[in-house]
C-alpha cells in the first residue's frame, strides 16, 4: 500500500495558503485497508532542488485508518514545507514512501490591508488585479476539485476519479471487496452509494443488470435502480424521502467497466451529491436526480452518451 495524490488543504502543492494549521489528505493505492501511517514534514530553504532540509515534525508511525490529518505545527509567513507518508495495510506491508508534496505559508499582506483603514483603495486594486488574472485562464480549465460536504471529514474531492476500494475505505467502509453490486447503503454514515457504469457490454451485464443510466443535462441525472427495487420497498421509500429524512445519496460514475488501457477495473469519477426529483414505474424505479454540483463539459460529453445515442 502507498500513500498517492497528497494535498494540503484539499489542493496540491498549494502556495500562499492562509491558515496556520493546514488539513494533509491523501488516497491509498494498493492493498485493502490502511491500518497505520507515518508522515514525515521538513522545512524547505534555499533554490529548489538544492534545499537545505530540516525536519520539523516526524508524527511516528499512527494506527489509524485515517486519510486526513491536521498539520500540528504552526506555520510562519513564507514558510515552505516538504512532506511524505508512508502507510501500512491489513497485513502491516508497506510500499515505502509517497512522492513528496509541499506547501507554502501566505504573507499577511491582505490581512494587514484589509486592517488598515488607509489602505481600501489598495485592496480594491488588488482584487481587481486578481480578478483580471483570473479571466485570463484557458477555458479548457473546466473545473477546479472542491471538498463535498457530507457531514465528517472525507478525503473524496468533486470531480476527481477513485476506484471503487479507495472510495469505500475513504467513506470508512472497510469491507471494500464484499460490495458486488452498483448500490451500497452505510447505514452508520446515512448514505447511499451509486456506482454507474454508463456502457455496458452485454458479456459483462445479465439482462436484469442493464441499467439504463445517463445524464439529462449538466444538473439532472436519470438512473435506474436494481430490478428488485419496488417505489414502496423500504430502499424505494429511502430514495424518494432521503431528504427528509436526513440521508445523501453520492454518485459515482465511469464511463466503461474496464480501463482500456490497463485492463483493470476503471476508475469512477466523482459526481457528488444528488437530490430526488421524481421517480417512474417500479421493479426497477427509474429515477431523476438534481446534482447540487453541475457536470462538467468534459464529463458531460461521455455521462449523456446514451440519451443521444
Amino acid at each position: 500500500m502507498r500513500a498517492v495524490r497528497l494535498k494540503t488543504e484539499r489542493m496540491v502543492n498549494p502556495l500562499g495558503i492562509d491558515v496556520r494549521h493546514p488539513d494533509l489528505s491523501w488516497i491509498c493505492d494498493g492493498g485493502v485497508r490502511q491500518s497505520a501511517y507515518r508522515i514525515i514534514a521538513e522545512e524547505l530553504s534555499g533554490k529548489k532542488g538544492a534545499e537545505n532540509r530540516k525536519v520539523i515534525w516526524d508524527s511516528g508511525k499512527i494506527s489509524s485508518s485515517a486519510m486526513q490529518v491536521r498539520f500540528p505545527e504552526e506555520l510562519e509567513s513564507r514558510q515552505r514545507i516538504g512532506w511524505k507518508v508512508e502507510l501500512w495495510d491489513e497485513k502491516e506491508q508497506t510500499e515505502g514512501w509517497s512522492e513528496e508534496a509541499f506547501f507554502e505559508k501566505a504573507e499577511p499582506y491582505i490581512d494587514s490591508v484589509v486592517k488598515t483603514p488607509c489602505n481600501k483603495a489598495l485592496l480594491a486594486q488588488v482584487l481587481h488585479q486578481r480578478c483580471e488574472l483570473m479571466s485570463d485562464i484557458p477555458e479548457q480549465i473546466d473545473f477546479i476539485d472542491e471538498p463535498v460536504e457530507l457531514g465528517f471529514d472525507c478525503p473524496l474531492d468533486l470531480h476527481c476519479t477513485y476506484t471503487r476500494d479507495q472510495l469505500l475505505v475513504a467513506l470508512d467502509f472497510m469491507k471494500p471487496s464484499t460490495v458486488r453490486e452498483g448500490v451500497k447503503w452505510l447505514p452508520e454514515k446515512n448514505i447511499d452509494v451509486f456506482f454507474v457504469t454508463l456502457n455496458k457490454a452485454d458479456k459483462d451485464y445479465l439482462p436484469t443488470t442493464m441499467y439504463n443510466d445517463y445524464s439529462i443535462n449538466e444538473s439532472l441525472f436519470h438512473w435506474q435502480s436494481q430490478s428488485t427495487t419496488a417505489e414502496n420497498s423500504p430502499t424505494g421509500q429511502r430514495y424518494i424521502h432521503h431528504k427528509e429524512r436526513g440521508s445523501k445519496v453520492l454518485l459515482f460514475v465511469r464511463e466503461f467497466k474496464s480501463d482500456r488501457m490497463t485492463g483493470g477495473a476503471e476508475a469512477y469519477t466523482y459526481l457528488g451529491t444528488a437530490n430526488y426529483v421524481k421517480h417512474t414505474g417500479s421493479r426497477p424505479m427509474n429515477i431523476t436526480w438534481q446534482l447540487d454540483r453541475p457536470i462538467p463539459a468534459k464529463f458531460l460529453k461521455k455521462t449523456n452518451k446514451l440519451v443521444v445515442g
